[in-house]
This record gives C-alpha cells, structure tokens and sequence, in this order.
C-alpha cells in the first residue's frame, strides 16, 4: 500500500493524484552532468536552471533526471540534486531520477551492487517529498537478466521506505519497428507482478522512413502502448509513459518529419505522460534530440518551441 500523499497507480492502467483525480504527466528530460559541451545541467543550473524550464514550458508537470555519473561516490551522498529538485517539486512538477547507462548492458555482481546501493540512498533521501520518483536503468538491453535487474531496483527503492511510483524501461533500447510485440520482449515479465504502483517508460525514435506521417506515428505509438499493457504488475494493468523519444533517427540526424512522431507521443490517447529528450542538449548545431540553442539552455530553438507547445495542449498538463 502506497503511504499517503503518494501518487498511485490503478488496475486499470491510471495514474492518480493523492487526491484521488487522474494524473497526466508531461515534460523534459536533462541530464546530470556538464559532459559533451554541455554548459548548465541539474546540478550546476539548480533553483536558476529549474526556473528557466518552468518559464519557458509553462504547463510542464514531469521532468526525468538523467544521471549519468551514478558511479561516482559524489553522485550517492549530499544533497547535489537539492536545489534543482526542490524547486521544481515546491512548484508542482514531479521529478523522476535514473541512472543514465548507456552501454546498453545488464549489470550484475558488485556493478549491479554499486547501482542498488545509489537507488537506495536517493529513494531515501527524498522519501518524504512525494514528487520524487524513480526509474530503472536506462535502455539495459535485451540481455538476459534485464528484468531480474529491474527488480533489483524496485527493492532497492522500496527498502528505503520509498513507496512513490516506479517506472521500468520497457523496450531495452531505442524503437523497434511498428507492429512488434513489446510485452515479448521482457526476458521475465513474471517480476511484476512482485511490483506495486509501477508504470512503463517506452522510448520511442523516428524510423526515418518517408512513411512517417502523422497517422503511422500514432498507430506506432497506440500499438506499442497496447502491447506493453498485457504484462500486469501485482497491481493490474501497468499505465505507459514515455520519459525518452525525439525528432532523429540515430541521435544526431534528425528526421525532417520527426516532429510527426513527437507529436503523437504527446497525443497518444492511452498514455498518461511522456518527456521529450533533451533539453540543453550537446547537439547545438541541430535541431536533433535538442530544445535549445546553446549549451546553456538560454533560448528554446524551434523544436524546443514546438515541444512547448505541445506539452501546453497536452490533456491534464498543469503544474500539479
């Protein structure tokens, strides 16, 4: 049983507020960390960086951390992540926090040790702010094992006392083509139905085929959703999130009708939230995967401002 003040999952695949009134939750995603030309990130930008989000994405309610230096011992102590989550939150958007592998591998032995033990001291360091919520690794890969890691986090969370919605990768990697079956790929669906108040990220990129329009876009989308929705937590019905999708085909050529995919992400009828990837990106020269138009995150570019406009006409897209 999810403490009180906690947003909650439902049998049949919600998410709601503590009060009881269904969730829809839309935003960005950053990163951690000043890697790649990057000049501002979570924890250098803090209070100032999180102002900037809301102001230029007026209606955002959802923002995904990526930490990309989990490993580091001055990423699992203090209180780095403080001023930047804690704006945000004091301000009605729910932050989730992940650890941002990007070697598409499943971790096990003192690795997969070293990453619980982050989990456990975030999950207990924000387990009285209920706007705080975890995610597992990021695009582990479909190595055998995967599931068998993801659960290792959930507990992880959950033996900290931490009982906020959890979010599990659901795909492994980047997109897959339309029409494939997303509940078989999980090498062991059975552990959730050890999971409560759960929901899927599902990261979606463009195929880069000249059939990408509007309507395959979200027939991908819908398909995908329906797909993951037949593995049930112990819950019921596990409610889908996209907290990584973007306008390129391979993370830095963007796909000239990739705002098509973008779009039905954020529109799809049976998701209850999504984060577009990234803000401030190292892509400056690009529109790829980038909301910005520089390094500092000052100016959104024109896919930044497209991306704000459809958070703004999300349904349910309000500060909670």
């Amino acid at each position: 049983m999810a403490a009180p003040g906690v947003f909650t999952t439902t049998a049949a695949g919600g998410w709601l507020q503590p009060n009881g009134h269904a969730f829809h939750g839309y935003g960005v995603a950053q990163w951690d960390n000043t890697l790649f030309g990057r000049q501002t990130d979570v924890i250098t930008g803090g209070a100032t960086l999180a102002t900037r989000i809301r102001s230029q994405f007026p209606r955002i309610n959802l923002f995904r951390i990526a930490c990309y230096n989990f490993t580091s011992l001055g990423y699992r102590t203090g209180t780095i992540y403080d001023a930047f989550v804690n704006s945000m939150t004091s301000n009605g958007v729910a932050c989730v926090i992940e650890s941002h592998n990007t070697a598409h591998a499943t971790l096990t032995g003192t690795a997969l040790t070293n990453e619980t033990n982050w989990y456990a001291y975030w999950a207990g360091h924000y387990v009285s702010n209920p706007l705080v919520m975890f995610q597992t690794m990021n695009e582990p890969g479909t190595n055998a094992g995967w599931c068998a890691q993801m659960l290792a986090t959930y507990n992880a969370v959950r033996g900290a006392g931490n009982t906020s919605t959890f979010f599990c990768e659901a795909n492994a990697g980047g997109g897959y083509a339309n029409g494939t079956n997303y509940a078989a790929i999980f090498d062991d669906p059975t552990v959730f139905q050890q999971m409560h108040n759960v929901a899927f990220d599902q990261h979606y990129y463009s195929p880069g085929s000249a059939t990408n329009t509007l309507q395959w876009c979200t027939d991908y989308v819908n398909q995908a959703i329906t797909s993951l929705q037949t593995v049930q937590s112990a819950t019921g019905i596990i409610p889908v999130t996209s907290l990584e999708f973007g306008n390129s085909v391979n993370g830095s050529t963007i796909d000239t009708i990739g705002n098509n995919l973008v779009q039905a992400v954020f529109n799809a009828s049976n998701t209850v939230g999504a984060t577009v990837w990234s803000y401030n990106s190292a892509n400056t020269a690009s529109l790829a995967d980038n909301l910005t138009t520089d390094t500092t995150g000052t100016t959104l570019n024109s896919f930044g401002t497209f991306c704000a406009t459809q958070i703004a006409s999300s349904p349910g897209a309000v500060p909670y």
